[in-house]
């Protein structure tokens, strides 16, 4: 034997939603965007909206790209099912826009950390 071990990968069909065309419409729509406007604050080519559409998923890049959009936006709840309409909770002081898994308050400032990023937190 070699010594190299084989790792097989095979990508679960289950993992991404099967609405995922439904959610980028509805995130379309309550943006406020035109398909060709939304493309352009996401970096990528109107035609990949398209695609993605119809079925096509986007890579880990562009669904990144697409989740920091809908954050800044405060439509994550348009593209995720674990995240709650912001104001939900009927705090002022916290963001529902992000799930909780992504939410860490400072308690001190009331900002918002995400993912190495600093949210100002709105008065």
């Amino acid at each position: 034997m070699s010594g190299r071990q084989r790792v097989h990968y095979a990508p679960r069909s289950d993992e991404f939603p099967d609405d995922f065309p439904q959610r980028l419409d509805r995130l379309r729509d309550r943006s406020g965007l035109s398909w060709r406007a939304m493309a352009r604050a996401l970096g990528v080519n109107v035609r990949a909206l398209y695609r993605w559409r119809s079925g096509v998923w986007p890579d880990a890049a562009h669904f990144l790209a697409l989740l920091e959009f809908a954050a800044q936006q405060g439509l994550l709840y348009c593209v995720l099912e674990s995240a709650e309409r912001p104001g939900e909770c009927g705090c002022q002081r916290c963001d529902r826009s992000l799930p909780a898994s992504c939410r860490v308050t400072d308690g001190e400032s009331g900002e918002v950390a995400e993912a190495g990023r600093q949210w100002p937190m709105a008065s």
